[in-house]
């Protein structure tokens, strides 16, 4: 069932925000204390010889390609045995929840049965990640790093009351138990939205907190069952849209219209920021700890000696993650705003499926490219040469651009008002590489930003979105992704396409929007 969340801030005083510090600080000596639970059972299976025994065969049965028969048979066996022992060690979640029963009684003033609980279950989330994911350790946290509080239910824990608008810290000591009033939005929208939402069934409360300049502000974020009212008026419910996403950008193509954007574009400036105070607090924690560096400015390792931080440098500390704060809200507001762009001109999407984590992953191999390059010398002199492949690959983008949270956002979007998300099978649609007017493949090299279709000269990244959105759903692989374009009509409505394509490029030139690297110009 759906559920959608709303987020109050809560009016604190100094007693208030003691207690609630209080009560952060125990969730974060809970998830430590299960975290360094869960490490020495990791330990333990390491230097088991039954679970390495059964390791071993799990691989050797798995790999085994001819012997399908034996692999049927053994593979679950291994399996069984496997999941039998790490429940006799007690590595399960309900175990982690079992075992953290003593600490919550200990801190039941501060901590309730239920957040515990969610706490063993977001441990047990990482050690999934190292057992069966790509996780490589298990990380103990830091305080400041301690942000939500969960809760299972809106009875136990944290209770939000619909009449007062307040949330009350329930615990089995009424002394303990403190009522703090939430603030209502005053705007009129927001108030719609507000009384809207609020009618919907409360599942259950977390407590957030967020870093400004001046201290912590805290939050209550109420999780409530159906979906989310609806803000957009005038949604057009039977248009197709084709996206292509970019690391950078994002490209969106419609019978009515086209769209070329460069995702969250003033990112950069909080990241010159950021920049200016991590220098500073470099600078300042040097000054302050010369005892911990050489003379070359290199870190002295093995020296155990405590930090010193001048107060100053607590201040940048809190206006670092401030920055950090508002820079993210600032993407997600940015990915929200070309969401609804997207989502007025139609809700049924068609996108292309990206692997962005694996884009963010080094490369390996560095020899020579077997295809050579054009290079412009400074007399103007053509010269062809065959570049080395670069290790680097696009994590910084994707670190600033957060392409995958536009994605997600789009999606949700378009099943919030009705309509579908569905994905093209990359690597068999190959969308940058297909001519529909020759009907075959194309390769061309990243730098090039145009490609002549025809007569007319496309955008690469536009031309893309217009062969998804002209995706052929009649042919799909084993996930129902559609596996080429329907070509017929990709030329039926190629004309119309190449009009609106000229009259935005046109409109970008003009109003001096240009990214030279993803756009062309």
């Amino acid at each position: 069932m759906a559920v959608h969340t709303l987020r109050l801030k809560l009016k604190v005083n100094s007693e208030i925000k003691y207690n609630l510090e209080k009560r952060f600080n125990c969730v974060n000596r809970c998830h430590n204390v299960l975290v360094r639970r869960s490490i020495q059972l990791l330990h333990k299976m390491d230097i088991s010889k039954r679970y390495l025994f059964m390791k071993k065969a799990y691989f050797f049965f798995n790999s085994q390609d001819k012997l399908c028969a034996s692999k049927d048979y053994f593979l679950p066996k291994v399996i069984n045995e496997m999941n039998k022992y790490r429940e006799e060690i007690g590595l399960t979640e309900y175990a982690l929840q079992d075992y953290i029963k003593k600490f919550q009684h200990d801190n039941a003033h501060l901590i309730s049965s239920h957040q515990a609980q969610v706490e063993a279950s977001r441990v047990f989330k990482g050690v999934e990640a190292v057992l069966f994911g790509d996780g490589k350790k298990l990380h103990y946290k830091k305080r400041s790093e301690q942000h939500t509080i969960g809760c299972k239910n809106n009875r136990n824990g944290v209770k939000y009351d619909k009449e007062t608008h307040s949330i009350t810290l329930t615990s089995p000591k009424k002394k303990y138990r403190m009522t703090i009033p939430c603030k209502i939005p005053k705007n009129k929208k927001k108030i719609e939205y507000f009384n809207e939402s609020i009618n919907h069934r409360i599942k259950y409360c977390y407590l957030e907190r967020k870093m400004f300049n001046n201290g912590w502000h805290y939050y209550v974020i109420i999780y409530l069952d159906g979906n989310a009212p609806k803000k957009l008026k005038n949604v057009n419910n039977h248009a197709t849209v084709g996206i292509d996403p970019g690391v950078s950008t994002v490209a969106a193509v419609t019978e009515y219209d086209v769209m070329l954007e460069e995702l969250a574009p003033k990112v950069i400036e909080y990241d010159r920021k950021i920049e200016k105070v991590l220098k500073y607090m470099d600078r300042s924690r040097r000054a302050m700890n010369p005892n911990k560096f050489n003379d070359d400015g290199t870190f002295k390792k093995g020296n155990k000696d405590r930090w010193h931080n001048s107060n100053s440098y607590n201040k940048s500390w809190c206006k670092l993650r401030c920055l950090y704060r508002k820079r993210a809200a600032y993407i997600k507001q940015s990915h929200e705003i070309m969401a609804n762009k997207i989502i007025m001109n139609g809700t049924n999407i068609i996108a292309e499926e990206m692997n962005f984590s694996a884009l963010t992953k080094r490369g390996k191999k560095t020899e020579r490219r077997e295809e050579a390059e054009e290079i412009v010398q400074k007399d103007g002199t053509v010269k062809m040469v065959h570049k080395f492949k670069k290790k680097r690959r696009f994590g910084s983008s994707i670190n600033k651009r957060a392409p995958s949270l536009f994605l997600t956002i789009l999606e949700s979007k378009s099943k919030q008002y009705n309509g579908t998300y569905r994905t093209v099978n990359t690597k068999a649609y190959k969308a940058s590489q297909y001519d529909h007017i020759e009907d075959k493949y194309i390769k061309v090299s990243l730098s090039k930003r145009e490609k002549h279709v025809g007569e007319a000269t496309i955008q690469r990244d536009l031309y893309s979105a217009y062969l998804i959105a002209n995706a052929d759903f009649s042919t799909v692989d084993d996930k129902g992704r559609s596996i080429k374009p329907d070509r017929d009509r990709c030329i039926e409505k190629f004309d119309e396409f190449v009009e609106m394509h000229d009259k935005c490029i046109s409109m970008m030139k003009e109003n001096g929007i240009t990214m030279k690297q993803c756009f062309g110009f």
